[in-house]
């Protein structure tokens, strides 16, 4: 501050700022209008949630009706009482969320095949056609014609496997003709599971199976003239990396990264990324938009530099963030916009307009929006795993980098005199790494448990390997390699993507094979998701001490409910020609040894490292002409029944009978009959008390009546 003296000659005397300065109060406001948005978001993503949870479809205009109230709370006390405005704000919101539900369920409505599978003669559009690195082949075709099939009760989409003769050059718009097995999508393999049928739902998918025919051209779909550019790209860029990248697994994870097809990937490295704390780098989502959008926003700011003609007439960094969200437009379409990508997307698309309009690039309004978005367009994504990790994720990246900066990274070295040494940056640049790699684990561990029921142990040190990799060489390279294609000139970049990729591959093989890469706990019930998520939004929205001190209750009562968990004695299939029963090793042996993707589930949410190929251990048993009898190391029996002879002299000496096409309503006392009826209502868990007592726990819930669930 400037005060007069004697003479006209001016002296500075020292100001005390007070710790709230305008800054400090504009920073302290910037971030109630974060919560407050996150919040709202919050509160459309429970609306959501109940929608998922509610044992019946609820009714668009009774939902809408719930509305009315709120708004006339808003209309007449909103002004007046903040808390009764943020409240109806709140309610609002929630009713919103479950209206979007109810509304984008009925929208997607479409016939579904039945639950028999049933041999089909049809035609229809290629909608998708994969192939992965091991042959197989997936074929999803749209708007199909079946015969002797009505057109009200045909699927729009049908997804099969194809063992058959494909055309090499069969493409997506194509209309082809095939025959098929095919059914009604399949609900979870044990209760609790993973609902496919819910998912198919609302991908439109009624019927799925596989083909008994070759697939057959016979000329060009109506849809085809609809598939547009990007569409079309895809299968030129998958061209062209398979012609200069030789390596299969630097191929799968180039053309995942380019185009988001992830069926090139080999198996086991799928497998070893996951297992390495490497998965977020298969799918596209902030690290793949942020390198390509920061790639190109650079790289346009450097060469407005060179000429300074332009740089003072036009803002470098405002034209570049312009033609930076281009580039991120196109790589949204390009990848085929998946919810991670799509979230990433907007979250660029934010943090460019931030530049445009000299606010702050990332925060917590940023993740808001790009929520609230993907709610009322997509409302189902809420219930994935890669919704739930991708804004976990990184919404906890901004609270940390928002909250402690710079001084997390650098700590006093940032005060040093004469700025920061070359060496202080790189340690800076590798603390960043190990942070933000920290922070991402932990923030995604929760969701992990509960959705895969493991967790992994060296991520840390597999990150710091490869996001170098992946952020200075490999996606910078692949966006060169892509202007370039066009030109034919890509063969000069992609060898150097494949060294970049080789590492990567080898590093995910190496960390998750170290011993106790990874950790696995049996499959939890909702309430331990619903705990982290409380946890975890104080965490995010109460910046003090309370915050904290919720999030540490919630990771103890966790803690606790893992500890308590106890996995079912076994499962039964929905056919009931395959079951389980866990042994005193807490392993699972199988009646039949041939690998399948139930089996692998059910080792999953036993809590055991699941066996993704060869034979699977087999229980003790003893055959004649018309039963087999099965026994655990504990002494538990099942008998599978092939006559109602044989069920009848099984009766009551054995704990659980199983005959699919018998009815057991003769069989008394303690011994469990599983016939038909009791396999109507899906695939079944073993129950076992401490006293002993066997029970079955169903996967279809008696009175539920939902869409994608079958009758």
């Amino acid at each position: 501050m400037k005060t007069k003296q004697e003479g006209g000659a001016f002296k500075y005397s020292s100001v005390k700022v007070h710790k709230f300065s305008y800054l400090e109060k504009l920073r302290t406001c910037e971030w109630q209008e974060d919560r407050e948005l996150v919040a709202v978001a919050m509160a459309l993503i429970s609306g959501v949630v109940i929608y998922f949870a509610l044992p019946f479809e609820p009714s668009l205009s009774l939902t809408i009706i719930l509305a009315v109230p709120f708004i006339g709370i808003l209309l007449r006390f909103g002004a007046s009482n903040r808390l009764l405005q943020e409240g109806a704000i709140l309610a609002l919101a929630l009713i919103i969320g479950l209206a979007a539900a109810t509304f984008h369920a009925s929208r997607v409505t479409a016939p579904i095949l039945p639950d028999s599978e049933r041999f089909y003669v049809l035609e229809g559009t290629v909608d998708l056609f994969e192939v992965n690195d091991e042959g197989g082949k997936r074929l999803i075709i749209s708007g199909p014609v079946i015969d002797k099939l009505d057109v009200d009760k045909t699927p729009k989409r049908l997804s099969m496997m194809v063992r058959t003769d494909v055309p090499d050059d069969l493409a997506v718009g194509e209309r082809v003709a095939l025959s098929a097995m095919l059914a009604a999508p399949s609900g979870p393999v044990y209760p609790g599971g993973f609902n496919f049928a819910r998912k198919a739902w609302f991908d439109q998918i009624g019927g799925m199976g596989f083909a008994t025919s070759a697939v057959v051209p016979v000329g060009e779909g109506a849809e085809s003239a609809d598939i547009g550019f990007w569409e079309a790209r895809r299968p030129i860029i998958r061209a062209h990396v398979s012609d200069h990248v030789s390596n299969p697994a630097a191929k799968g994870l180039a053309t995942a990264l380019l185009s988001g097809d992830r069926s090139l990937i080999p198996d086991d490295v799928a497998r070893a990324m996951r297992d390495a704390g490497l998965a977020h780098v298969l799918a596209i989502s902030g690290l793949h938009m942020g390198l390509v959008t920061a790639t190109i926003f650079f790289m346009i700011e450097a060469c407005l530099a060179l000429f300074p003609s332009i740089a003072l007439r036009v803002a470098p960094a405002k034209l570049a963030a312009v033609v930076a969200w281009c580039g991120a437009l196109a790589y949204l379409f390009l990848s085929g916009g998946a919810v991670s990508t799509v979230r990433a997307f907007i979250m660029v698309s934010v943090a460019l307009v931030a530049v445009l309009i000299d606010r702050k690039a990332f925060s917590l309004r940023s993740v808001a929006i790009a929520a609230i978005f993907i709610v009322l367009v997509q409302p189902n994504a809420v219930i994935s795993v890669g919704f739930q990790m991708s804004f976990a994720a990184v919404a906890a990246l901004v609270v940390v980098y928002n909250r402690y900066g710079l001084t997390l990274i650098y700590g006093k070295a940032i005060k040093k005199e004469g700025g920061l040494k070359w060496f202080h940056k790189l340690g800076g640049v590798m603390i960043a790494s190990i942070i933000t790699t920290l922070v991402a684990e932990l923030a995604i561990a929760p969701f992990a448990l509960y959705h895969f029921q493991n967790i992994v142990l060296y991520g840390v040190l597999a990150n710091m390997i490869v996001i170098p990799i992946i952020s200075f060489c490999v996606m910078p390279l692949l966006l060169l390699s892509l202007i370039l294609m066009p030109f034919g000139l890509d063969w000069m970049i992609l060898p150097l993507v494949e060294i970049g990729l080789n590492i990567v591959v080898d590093t995910a093989l190496w960390v998750s094979a170290l011993p106790g890469a990874t950790g696995h706990i049996p499959a939890m019930e909702p309430k331990f998701l619903i705990v982290a998520m409380v946890g975890f939004l104080s965490w995010v929205i109460i910046r003090s001490w309370q915050g904290v001190a919720t999030m540490a209750v919630a990771a103890s009562l966790m803690l606790l409910f893992a500890g308590l968990q106890q996995p079912p004695k076994g499962y039964i299939s929905k056919a009931g020609n395959v079951f389980a029963l866990t042994q005193s090793n807490t392993n699972l042996a199988f009646n039949t040894a041939r690998h399948s993707y139930a089996k692998e589930n059910w080792q999953r949410a036993s809590g055991e490292k699941p066996i993704s190929k060869g034979r699977m251990p087999l229980l003790e048993k003893s055959c004649d002409s018309v039963s087999c009898l099965y026994v655990d190391d504990a002494g538990l029996t099942i008998a599978q029944a092939k006559t109602y002879a044989a069920l009848m002299q099984d009766c009551g000496r054995v704990d659980i009978i199983i005959a699919p096409e018998l009815t057991g309503t003769a069989c008394k006392g303690s011994t469990l009959v599983v016939d038909w009826r009791v396999l109507a209502d899906g695939p079944l868990a073993i129950v076992q008390s401490e006293t002993g007592v066997v029970t079955l726990l169903k996967t279809k819930e008696k009175g539920r009546v939902r869409p994608w669930l079958s009758d």
